[in-house]
């Protein structure tokens, strides 16, 4: 098998269909451009979810017990699976932070200091979610000595809500984007099939196996996946590096090295696979043509 001749081909197929061949390539690029932001966008998104679920805690409000006790029970919500650490607040604390919170002394308004002492429970990434928060806090009220547990489940219920529907919104979007390229991709190498379909025919009659017929055809749209990928690259790049640098400074993640290889892994299976549809449903009704 002759290798120079079959990349010759490959590279002579996008000449011959300059006006298709740049179609394709610039929906490739659009392509990968749209699911590069998809992408960048999700991670950001994820990261700012888990700001906010970083925020989630616990209260455990205890019933009145000595203090060896308390350390006893701390060391068992410490176990509970999921609990990250454990703070122990008692009636003094939780008097002043109400007064930091109101403005009002508990004990202006009563004799005493009916506050109770309580654990702020903090919770390990990935436990954040409503049913494993919702499993914490279960586990928590069993044990002895907890009055009751309290946490903003509305709060946590619509972190949840949101994070699934920007999931959805991302995987349908980037799966419509996906199907377009590869339509294209393969109509492109459809038309160039056609143009040289009497050099396919010559190359058929002389005894060419057909992998040797279709190999400069694949080639064709890696090439298509490798240029596109470079052009989307390069666009991606400057964009983001003006969207972190001057309209959100310190706020959005810097894309890492495997973001960008993505791209170019993604831009490569495009061109190849529009390809492969292309050659398997066209190329042998050019053959018989």
């Amino acid at each position: 098998m002759h290798i120079g001749y079959l990349i010759r081909e490959g590279v002579s197929g996008i000449r011959r269909t300059p006006v298709a061949s740049t179609v394709t390539l610039l929906t490739i690029v659009a392509a990968l451009v749209l699911a590069g932001l998809f992408a960048y966008t999700t991670v950001n998104f994820d990261s700012f979810i888990s700001s906010m679920r970083q925020r989630v805690e616990l209260e455990a409000f205890l019933l009145p017990m000595p203090d060896q006790q308390t350390n006893l029970l701390k060391g068992q919500i410490l176990g509970v699976p999921g609990v990250d650490s454990v703070h122990f607040i008692s009636q003094q604390e939780a008097a002043q932070i109400f007064e930091a919170q109101t403005g009002e002394k508990v004990t202006a308004l009563l004799d005493s200091n009916p506050l109770p002492s309580s654990f702020r429970i903090a919770l390990r990434p990935g436990f954040n979610t409503s049913k494993n928060v919702s499993q914490i806090v279960q586990s928590v009220q069993q044990l002895g000595g907890v009055d009751t547990v309290l946490y903003r489940q509305e709060y946590v219920n619509q972190i949840d809500q949101i994070a699934a529907t920007t999931r959805t919104i991302g995987w349908i979007g980037g799966g419509i984007i996906m199907l377009i390229a590869i339509v294209l991709t393969t109509n492109t190498i459809r038309l160039a099939i056609f143009s040289k379909r009497n050099v396919v025919q010559t190359l058929h009659l002389v005894g060419a196996t057909m992998t040797f017929i279709r190999i400069p055809f694949l080639l064709e749209g890696m090439l298509h996946g490798i240029f596109a990928s470079a052009l989307a690259i390069g666009l991606l790049s400057v964009f983001l590096h003006f969207v972190r640098i001057d309209l959100f400074p310190l706020q959005l993640l810097t894309p890492p090295v495997w973001y960008y290889l993505s791209i170019a892994g993604l831009g490569i299976v495009l061109g190849l696979f529009g390809s492969v549809i292309a050659v398997l449903r066209f190329l042998k009704l050019a053959t018989t043509r």
